[in-house]
């Protein structure tokens, strides 16, 4: 008996092949996506996490604009002792020009440390002598071990030279996690402002021990990164330890000052001893007059605390890549998950359907009902666990290494630590066995409750009839008889006609919200950087020189053949925090004299695209993604903190469309409340005639060869970063529509196979009528197509409302995407599907040629 049993369902495998495989691979693809997506987010922050643990990255760091003498950093370490410090290491770090090789290159040197920001060894070994350095580990396609390097330091912003040596050899190659990002390693005064690759030397290779950087780590129980309450504690830290600090940098800037004043008057008194006759002219004599001036110019001591949340601008990204993902993943994969699950399920009832009259045999043999139904369990079971594994161990092992790839491309980081995401795995593996197994014994045991003889009996097939359509009658009259046919078959199977439309909704909304959340990324730069950003680059001024000097540099500057148009303006960094996170957000602010002289460089319009009444501004222009991160409106207060932590806030007079990047606009008025002292200029900003990044490279060179500037921010810079991030959801958008490509060619092939397994008998009918293997075909693909394209277009609707909610979650903080859907999007999506029901139909057609029309034409009417 069990023989007889067994056989039976190795014979329901063999014939029913096909379905066990579309099954099979439905599942797996529901499975692969919400495993795959839900795994990759934690997966990234598990790498990154023991990527920093490895390298024993520093919670905080506190950066100085003067070096830290032994005295001050005493003080700092004494301040740490009390305030939940645990660790700390000095930095000093120099900046020079590779001039080994046909292009200058610049490097930024510092020393190592063996306690926090520790450098990985990645080839070779650490330095061992004061003329030893190691590289970042992707310069080794370009130099080698050994290799002896001409390094530049001197400059006219390196007034002191701690490193000497010009030969340097290469002893390692390095990662480091204080480098991240591999495309923004930091902003340097030389060359064309952009430091290209790193280095470490001993601490000994300096010649004077002039540290500006303390590395932090606090106490804590958990450091986790990116862990909410890691981040809400280390920023906790760092908000209590920056105003002591400050005290700490106001006494050192006192002390200096005193220090100035004090070889002010012991020049003067010599002075005036060598002219006891004439002390008018003491005072204006030319030593005096730069001691005065240098005097009055000499900048104030600032000490800055920061979490690695902005210090680390490849720990923050890198961090908000992996939410995005996990924001992704709660809405992508269950609709995946759903389209697929609902296809199976009717598949698995249908199976059950069909084995009627072997239930009736089987029971009439004498087997009890479980042993009746135990074809189905198996098929099943098998179907079920097959496609869960095949899709968890492709969700862990492929997908979400690919998507990994995708935003790690931009970051030095090591492979994926793909672990199995066992929740996600159990829940989406249970819910696959379920619909694999349920509702084909479910309808197996309803067939059972009645009587053999019943049973024995073929179901009679699904009668025909008048459709509401008929009632139409001008309309129903104008169609042939093979589309009447077409419509009546499809509202006679009203269950598969449904499966059919929403597994194709589904489908078709999914490649709507990829492509759509590609067009709305499209272009946003450009678009940026064309209509509403003008300038091309910021020179920072010295804080040394006066306003004459300014304004004899800025003449200077507009003299430059490339430059078009100059403006003196107030360029700072600011922060702002939302109630709910703890990261900060960096904004930048940037204050003229008048809104009119600022619009000459940034077009400051309202959302809507109409320009700003710059007459009636009475406060702070903001940018949109601000506004909207920050929940505030016009007339609102928006409270931000300036790099030292000192509270600020300023009314909201108008918000101005943006992009990329946060921005806070001021007038000299409103800056002048808001920080209570006048506009004081401290950049130029700079609008090249070429907006290319060869003028501005030459440009940005001759620029930081002035002794006025002392450094350059380039507008590119921050297009660069936005691209990067940009290109990885450009990435992911891309899986997404493969994804969803899948499974709209494995739920047409799954339901157009149920629809010729249903209509064998009308199918062998029409060849003995004497129609063509095309019209027999053409008969099941009509319908297919009909359906396809009610799906198609309840799926625009669907992509709509889908591709709206993403876009307002998955962008970055600092980007304002357009919430668009382009014609060629839907186009797109529609013939994509329409070609999967095509590739489907041309399979089907060979099924159809080789349907057994005796045996069909034996079933009962």
């Amino acid at each position: 008996m069990k023989k007889t049993l067994h056989k039976n369902i190795r014979r329901e495998f063999q014939f029913s092949f096909s379905r066990f495989l579309s099954v099979t691979l439905l599942l797996a693809l529901g499975v692969f996506v919400l495993v795959g997506l839900k795994s990759t987010g934690p997966d990234m922050r598990l790498t990154a996490n023991h990527y920093y643990q490895q390298h024993h990255l520093a919670d905080a760091q506190l950066t100085s604009n003067f070096p830290l003498s032994k005295t001050d950093r005493k003080q700092i370490k004494k301040q740490l002792q009390q305030h939940h410090g645990q660790r700390w290491a000095a930095v000093q770090q120099q900046d020079g020009l590779i001039t080994t090789g046909s292009t200058p290159k610049v490097i930024r040197i510092q020393n190592f440390t063996t306690n926090l920001a520790q450098v990985h060894l990645c080839q070779g070994h650490l330095p061992r002598q004061n003329n030893q350095l190691v590289l970042n580990v992707r310069d080794r396609h370009h130099y080698h071990l050994g290799q002896w390097l001409n390094i530049k330091f001197t400059s006219d912003h390196n007034v002191y030279n701690n490193l000497p040596k010009q030969r340097w050899q290469i002893v390692g190659f390095v990662t480091s996690s204080d480098y991240l990002d591999k495309s923004q390693l930091g902003v340097t005064p030389l060359h064309h402002g952009r430091v290209q690759t790193f280095g470490y030397v001993r601490r000994q290779a300096f010649v004077h021990w002039q540290p500006t950087i303390i590395k932090i780590n606090f106490k804590l129980q958990l450091r986790k990164a990116y862990n909410q309450s890691y981040e809400q504690q280390n920023q906790k830290y760092v908000d209590r330890l920056q105003p002591l600090v400050n005290r700490l940098a106001a006494a050192k800037t006192q002390r200096i000052r005193q220090h100035w004043q004090a070889i002010y008057q012991q020049q003067l008194q010599q002075m005036q001893s060598l002219n006891p006759n004439n002390p008018a002219a003491v005072f204006q004599a030319p030593q005096l007059l730069q001691l005065q001036q240098r005097i009055a110019h000499l900048p104030s001591v600032s000490y800055t605390i920061q979490t690695r949340n902005d210090y680390d601008y490849g720990y923050r990204t890198f961090g908000e890549e992996a939410q995005r993902i996990d924001i992704l993943s709660r809405v992508f994969p269950y609709v995946f998950f759903l389209v697929a699950l609902i296809v199976c399920f009717t598949t698995m009832s249908r199976m059950a359907s069909e084995k009627r009259t072997e239930l009736g045999v089987l029971t009439g043999l004498g087997y009890s009902k479980p042993a009746a139904v135990e074809v189905f369990l198996v098929y099943g079971f098998l179907s079920g666990l097959l496609g869960s594994i095949l899709g968890a161990y492709l969700g862990t092992k492929f997908l979400a290494v690919k998507i990994y790839q995708a935003y790690a491309a931009n970051y030095a980081l090591p492979a994926l630590w793909a672990r199995p995401a066992w929740k996600w795995i159990l829940i989406a593996g249970t819910i696959a066995l379920l619909v694999a197994i349920v509702p084909p014994l479910f309808v197996a045991f309803r067939e059972l409750q009645e009587n053999v003889a019943d049973l024995l009996q073929p179901l009679v097939p699904t009668k025909g009839g008048r459709i509401f359509l008929e009632k139409w009658t001008g309309f129903w009259q104008r169609l042939s008889f093979k589309y009447q046919i077409a419509l009546r078959n499809i509202f006679r199977y009203q269950m598969r006609m449904l499966m059919t439309i929403i597994g194709i909704f589904g489908c078709t909304a999914l490649l709507i919200t990829g492509f759509g959340i590609r067009d709305s990324l499209t272009g946003i730069v450009a678009t940026q950087y064309q209509k509403l950003i003008h300038y091309d680059a910021v020179a920072l001024l010295s804080p040394q020189i006066n306003s004459e000097q300014q304004l004899a540099y800025q003449k200077k500057v507009r003299q430059h053949h490339d430059v078009r148009q100059t403006q003196l303006i107030n360029y700072q960094t600011v922060y702002v925090r939302s109630p709910k996170n703890a990261v900060n957000q960096e904004v930048t602010a940037i204050a003229a004299p008048t809104y009119h002289q600022l619009n000459h460089f940034i077009t400051l319009k309202n959302p809507q695209q109409q320009p700003l009444n710059l007459h009636k501004l009475s406060g702070i222009v903001i940018t949109q993604k601000l506004a909207a991160a920050q929940h505030v409106a016009v007339g609102d207060q928006l409270k931000f903190q300036d790099q030292l932590g000192h509270h600020l806030h300023g009314r909201v007079a108008a918000i101005s469309q943006m992009y990329a990047g946060h921005f806070i606009f001021l007038a000299g008025t409103q800056y002048r409340k808001i920080w209570q002292q006048p506009l004081t200029a401290n950049a130029l900003m700079i609008k090249n005639r070429q907006r290319s990044s060869i003028p501005l490279d030459h440009l940005a060179t001759w620029l930081n060869h002035q002794s006025a500037t002392q450094g350059v921010i380039r507008s590119d810079t921050i297009k660069d970063a936005v691209n990067y991030i940009l290109d990885g959801l450009n990435n992911l958008i891309l899986i997404i529509i493969i994804c969803s490509s899948l499974l709209a060619l494995v739920v047409l092939y799954t339901l157009t196979n149920i629809n010729v397994d249903e209509r064998k008998r009308e199918l062998a009918t029409m060849k003995v009528l004497g129609f063509s293997q095309t019209e027999v075909v053409m008969s099941i693909f009509r319908e297919t197509l009909f359906l396809t394209g009610i799906g198609i277009l309840l799926g625009f609707a669907g992509g709509y409302g889908l591709h709206h909610y993403i876009m307002q979650t998955l962008p970055p903080q600092n980007v304002m995407v357009l919430l668009r859907l382009k014609p060629t999007n839907f186009l797109v999506s529609t013939l994509m599907t329409f070609l999967f029901a095509i590739i489907v139909m041309l399979i089907m057609a060979y099924k159809i040629q080789k349907v057994d029309m005796l045996a069909a034409l034996k079933e009962t009417d």
